[in-house]
């Protein structure tokens, strides 16, 4: 009933824990994180958290003193390129599912930073990289120069160790944090031209929305997923790898109830209804639904990974 009601698939809500943990069965020896301050794979099986961290640290920073990624402590304030997930995220299923349709193993680049703008994955030398009013504390910063150097580390180690890398695809999920950005659609073809630079050549785009049952943004949240449609169609090289998040939004009554779009993507229930349903896929506090939970996150790891490996040719 469940999986009806949200679109999750039955074994995913079989394997749910929690709203942070979905244990998938992911097989051994099929999957690999690259650690950029270490040099290093981490094998990625059932329970892994993608991302750098361990006791005391969390995530990585650029230490200008030393030139080096280095292990960045448990520290919210703290200046951090790169960061790590704490929860089942998309990617283990998204390994699963690759594997399972490709044959092919992965080395997975941990790139996410929590709330990042988009200007944040650009170079720091760039013009449009993020000014000093958006981030005084340089909370993102060297995140581009992170993704530079793993990806160039990965594919190092890759050659010392005999493993061939047949492709190089990314996959992002991002712009809750720019539903207000002007230019939002040139900015990320930027980010996106800087990717192709380092070796990808294709990607998925996961849409996303904003936090549920608030009317305030709505009209930019409408415009950010009219943008991100318009990448998708415009960009050859780019597939949408999941609308899961943006079907399950919902803003609050009032506009749920002046926006036939809203309520049509709801098959016309009841706001009480279909917002009792949208929280159902998000995390389980309240002061903390603006993220998904874990079986939701491991639905778009699977969606996108059939979408992304269809369009490349799997």
């Amino acid at each position: 009933t469940y999986s009806a009601y949200l679109g999750i698939d039955a074994d995913i809500l079989a394997g749910t824990r929690n709203a942070r943990t979905t244990l998938g069965s992911l097989p051994a020896g099929i999957a690999w994180q690259y650690y950029l301050s270490t040099n290093s794979f981490t094998p990625i099986t059932t329970g892994t958290h993608t991302g750098e961290s361990g006791k005391g640290w969390n995530g990585v920073w650029y230490n200008a003193v030393s030139g080096r990624f280095e292990r960045c402590k448990t520290n919210p304030t703290a200046p951090k390129a790169l960061g790590a997930s704490t929860m089942t995220n998309m990617v283990n299923e998204f390994c699963r599912v690759w594997y399972a349709r490709t044959g092919h193993k992965l080395i997975v680049i941990f790139a996410a930073i929590g709330g990042a703008p988009v200007q944040a994955f650009l170079p720091m030398a760039d013009p449009y990289y993020l000014s000093a009013g958006m981030d005084p504390n340089q909370q993102y910063a060297f995140t581009y120069e992170a993704i530079a150097a793993s990806v160039q580390g990965a594919e190092a180690l890759a050659a010392v160790k005999g493993y061939q890398i047949a492709g190089h695809y990314w996959v992002s999920m991002q712009g809750e944090a720019d539903v207000t950005t002007v230019g939002y659609a040139d900015l990320y073809r930027r980010v996106l031209g800087n990717f192709a630079a380092l070796g990808f050549t294709n990607g998925a785009l996961v849409e996303t929305s904003y936090p549920i049952g608030y009317g305030a943004a709505f009209g930019n949240v409408l415009e950010m997923h009219n943008i991100q449609e318009a990448l998708i169609a415009n960009n050859p090289d780019t597939v949408l790898g999941s609308a899961f998040d943006w079907n399950h939004y919902i803003p609050d009554e009032a506009s749920y109830l002046g926006s036939a779009e809203e309520q049509a993507k709801w098959g016309g229930l009841p706001y009480a209804e279909a917002y009792a349903r949208a929280r159902m896929c998000v995390d389980s506090c309240a002061e903390n639904m603006e993220h998904l939970n874990s079986a939701a996150l491991s639905q778009i790891g699977r969606d996108t990974a059939n979408n992304l490996a269809a369009s490349v040719g799997y």
